[in-house]
């Protein structure tokens, strides 16, 4: 990748991290040296990306497509939390509090995360 193409993209997530609520009261700079710490990572649609009491590390923002955030019921049935689309968040307490996974995070489209 090229400087110019490496710096576009650097402004492309600098951007989409400005929708995210978790990161509204960030300036640029910070934004910016935020940005160096993201990995983008494609899925295709009905990729399970988090599985609940996994291990948590990460932070998923969802730059493009669309998630499900689920747990599963007693009896089997899937109960659907959250949908969520472009500049949505997710897994945030894993990172924070040190606990497994508290939900299922998978993909209803193919999405860039």
């Amino acid at each position: 990748m090229t400087s110019t193409s490496s710096n576009a993209r650097a402004r492309q997530i600098v951007d989409l991290l400005k929708e995210v609520p978790l990161f509204a009261g960030m300036g640029d700079d910070d934004l910016s040296r935020l940005s160096l710490l993201i990995t983008e990572k494609h899925y295709p649609r009905d990729t399970v990306v988090v599985s609940a009491t996994d291990p948590g590390d990460a932070l998923y923002v969802v730059a493009d497509g669309e998630v499900k955030v689920s747990l599963w019921s007693d009896n089997g049935r899937e109960i659907i939390l959250s949908t969520l689309g472009p500049g949505s968040f997710c897994g945030e307490m894993s990172p924070v509090d040190g606990e497994p996974r508290s939900a299922n995070v998978a993909c209803l489209t193919d999405s860039l995360l």
